[in-house]
């Protein structure tokens, strides 16, 4: 039986889309195997989060994120999101290089699995991204192991929608863009874990051209607001799925090893 727990210490207090990809520009040492998160040779996953002060997820995020995932992957005992702490204020920045990203990563990611578990690493962070390309980055991914979420901009990409849906959009945008990021750390799209038909997005790499499903570009950019919102008026049930073809390439992966 599959379970999700969220393991709460005593005191706790996307413009254009980005993929760091392994690299980010730079070698980096220490690139998980997304076999390890997909196949069942780990029967379990930790999720290790750290956050700035009062930059946790909203209540319900990490259920919603464990939902979505928990499908794809053989863990027959279980994903646990665990709060392992607060990060330090002085550690913090309004703008962020990924070298700021990657030696924050290596100072607060403490592996706290077991060694038959699998673990990746997820931040919380204020601020924003200094990408290339200029605007605004939701979050991103590097290494098959860590991930940063920018939760200002995260906010500001559901600000301007109406008092009646804001807060259950911005609490979507929260899962949705997780889940997205996710998405790349256990191999999606064509980042570790072979497409069984191609659907990468050739102007977006690593990203899907099914533009209903979580690993399309815009879910980790700043209209990810505006296009939950619309699925929302649409009347869909649930506002972001992983699709047909990023679900195959997992199964294909995850069975075939």
């Amino acid at each position: 039986m599959k379970r999700t727990l969220l393991l709460l210490p005593l005191l706790i207090a996307c413009g254009d889309p980005l993929y760091l990809g392994g690299d980010g520009g730079a070698p980096i040492s220490g690139r998980s195997d997304p076999a390890a998160y997909v196949r069942g040779g780990h029967p379990s996953l930790v999720v290790e989060i750290d956050v700035a002060d009062g930059r946790a997820p909203r209540a319900g995020v990490t259920a919603e994120v464990s939902g979505a995932i928990a499908p794809l992957l053989d863990k027959p005992d279980g994903i646990d999101f665990v709060m392992d702490g607060v990060i330090p204020a002085e550690r913090l920045q309004d703008e962020w290089t990924f070298d700021d990203l990657r030696a924050l990563a290596d100072d607060t990611f403490d592996g706290l699995g077991r060694a038959d578990q699998a673990v990746m690493h997820t931040m919380w962070l204020p601020g924003r991204y200094l990408s290339d390309g200029g605007g605004t980055v939701l979050g991103v991914a590097w290494s098959n192991r860590h991930v940063a979420i920018f939760t200002d901009a995260i906010d500001s990409s559901c600000g301007g929608l109406l008092p009646t849906i804001r807060e259950r959009i911005c609490r979507e945008a929260e899962a949705a863009v997780w889940t997205h990021e996710i998405g790349h750390v256990i191999g999606l799209v064509n980042n570790g874990i072979p497409m069984v038909a191609d659907h990468e997005d050739g102007e977006h790499p690593h990203h899907t051209t099914d533009m209903d499903g979580v690993m399309y570009w815009a879910y980790e950019g700043a209209s990810v607001g505006d296009l939950l919102a619309g699925r929302l008026a649409g009347g869909d049930g649930r506002l972001f799925e992983f699709g047909p073809a990023s679900v195959a390439d997992v199964a294909a992966f995850r069975d075939g090893g």
